[in-house]
C-alpha cells in the first residue's frame, strides 16, 4: 500500500469536500445542533474546499486522496479522514504534518476547536500531546440565522524551545526544572540555592539523568526507575507542560528533555538561552528553597 502526504491540488477538492462533509456531520450531529448540520448542504463544501485548497495537505493512499487537514496560521482547523481509513494511523500522520506546518510559519504554539461533545477526537488529541485550554464559542450561520457553536480550546507546543518573556508568563502553569551542570563547573545545587528561576526544581544531572560511570560510558542512560522517581519528586506530572534548563549551552537541559520525551511526555520545552538568558532578560532571581509537590509521571520508554 502507497501512502504519502502531499500538498493538495485544485483537482483535490471533490474528494476533500466529500471527506470533510461526512467528517463534519458526524463529529457535530448529536454534539452540537441537528439544525446546523441540516442547514449545511453538502454543495457548500464543494465552494469551501475549493477556496481552502492552498491551506491543506492530503493523505493518499494508492493514489486516492482519504485524507486531509487544514492549517491557517497557528490554527489546526479541520483534520478528517475517509471512514475506512480511520483508526489506521494516518490522522496521527495528518495532525503530525500540521505541527510542522506551524513550526514552519514561525509559531511556537499550535491550538484547534473540539466540540465538547466529541470525546473521541478529544481522546485523540489528549493521546498526542495536546491539552484543554478552556472553552469558547461561535456564531455559526444556520439558515437565516446562527447557532451559538461551544468549542474547548485544545493548544500544543510545537516548538522545542520557550523565550524568556514566554516562560515569565507562563510562570505557576508550568514545572521549571533547573538541570544546571557544567563539566568541571560549579557544583549545581549551589548554583540553584544561589539564584533560579522562581519554582524551579533542581535535578542533579548525575544522580537523575544518568547511571554511574563504566562500561557505558561517562553519562549512560539512567535506570528508568530512578530516572522516573526523580521526575516525581521535581514534581513532574504527564498533565502539565515542562521548561527545562541549565547553564552549560543546553547541553544538560537537551538530557532532560530528551528523556521527558522518550518516556512520552507530551509537552518540554527548553529555556532559549538558558539561564544566562533569563538574568540577562530581567527575569525575576529567587533564593527560596523549592519543594514541589509529587507529581505523577510515569512515562515508558519508546512510547
Amino acid at each position: 500500500m502507497d501512502t504519502h502526504l502531499r500538498p493538495a491540488r485544485f483537482d483535490d477538492a471533490p474528494a476533500v469536500a466529500r471527506i470533510w462533509y461526512a467528517g463534519w456531520q458526524d463529529a457535530h450531529l448529536g454534539n452540537v445542533s441537528d439544525e446546523l448540520v441540516e442547514a449545511r448542504p453538502r454543495s457548500s463544501f464543494d465552494d469551501r474546499a475549493l477556496e481552502r485548497v492552498r491551506d491543506t495537505a492530503v493523505a493518499e493512499v494508492d493514489g486516492e486522496v482519504v485524507g486531509f487537514v487544514m492549517v491557517v496560521g497557528n490554527e489546526v482547523d479541520q483534520v478528517f479522514l475517509a471512514e475506512p481509513h480511520r483508526g489506521s494511523g494516518l490522522a496521527a500522520l495528518l495532525l503530525a504534518e500540521a505541527e510542522r506546518l506551524v513550526l514552519a510559519d514561525g509559531h511556537p504554539e499550535a491550538w484547534l476547536a473540539v466540540v465538547p461533545g466529541n470525546a473521541r477526537a478529544r481522546r485523540f488529541y489528549e493521546r498526542r500531546g495536546w491539552h484543554d485550554d478552556g472553552s469558547f464559542s461561535y456564531r455559526a450561520p444556520a439558515g437565516s440565522g446562527h447557532v451559538l457553536v461551544p468549542c474547548r480550546r485544545y493548544v500544543k507546543d510545537v516548538s522545542p524551545l520557550v523565550s524568556v518573556a514566554d516562560l515569565q508568563r507562563l510562570l505557576g502553569s508550568v514545572t521549571v526544572l533547573d538541570v544546571r551542570y557544567r563539566m568541571g563547573g560549579p557544583a549545581g545545587p549551589a548554583e540553584h540555592a544561589a539564584g533560579h528561576v522562581p519554582g524551579a526544581a533542581y535535578v542533579d544531572l548525575d544522580a537523575s539523568l544518568a547511571a554511574p560511570p563504566g562500561l557505558a560510558g561517562r553519562h549512560p542512560l539512567p535506570d528508568p526507575a530512578v530516572f522516573l522517581a526523580a521526575m516525581r519528586r521535581a514534581g513532574v506530572s504527564a498533565s502539565r507542560p515542562v521548561v527545562v534548563y541549565d547553564d552549560w549551552a543546553g547541553h544538560a537541559a537537551a538530557r532532560a528533555w530528551w528523556l521527558l520525551r522518550h518516556y512520552g511526555h507530551p509537552s518540554v520545552r527548553l529555556l532559549d538561552g538558558g539561564w544566562s538568558a533569563w538574568v540577562e532578560a530581567g527575569g525575576e532571581v529567587s533564593t527560596a528553597p523549592v519543594s514541589p509537590a509529587p507529581g505523577d509521571f510515569a512515562g515508558v520508554a519508546g512510547s
